[in-house]
């Protein structure tokens, strides 16, 4: 195992700020605190690109859904050797999910996320966010 420095501590602690700060987020239906997360020119796929973009992508899928409960998890972070600005990270979250927004019946699910980060502007943020089930 090697040893941090205290800069690359900080990084990490500020790294995985981002995944409990999303499930925050994404349980309190908080869309313009979610998507400030993410990089300004984030692929929301068929969405298009940016944030407002990403916003109409999480608005879309959460009104399939009811109420979330995102517990998160084991969360490693691999900060890049060539790039003090990059780092990837696998996230393991348990939710319990209401399948149906107009249904009880709550759902729950194993949740592997496989990250992307960036720091800009002084602040690590998600570049990309693979949602696993």
């Amino acid at each position: 195992m090697s040893a941090f420095t205290r800069d690359q501590l900080s990084d990490l602690e500020e790294i995985r700020q981002l995944a409990l700060r999303y499930a925050f987020a994404l349980d309190r239906r908080d869309l313009d605190a979610l998507v400030a997360l993410f990089v300004d020119d984030v692929d929301a796929g068929s969405h298009g690109t940016g944030r407002e973009a990403l916003k109409a992508s999480f608005d879309e899928s959460l009104r399939a859904i009811g109420v979330t409960m995102l517990l998160v998890g084991n969360h490693l972070v691999e900060l890049d050797a060539g790039d003090p600005d990059r780092a990837r990270g696998t996230v393991y979250c348990l939710g319990r999910i209401q399948a149906e927004p107009d249904r009880p019946r709550m759902v729950e699910h194993a949740i592997q996320y496989s990250d992307r980060y960036e720091r800009r502007d002084d602040e690590w943020q998600f570049v990309g966010r693979r949602h696993e089930l």
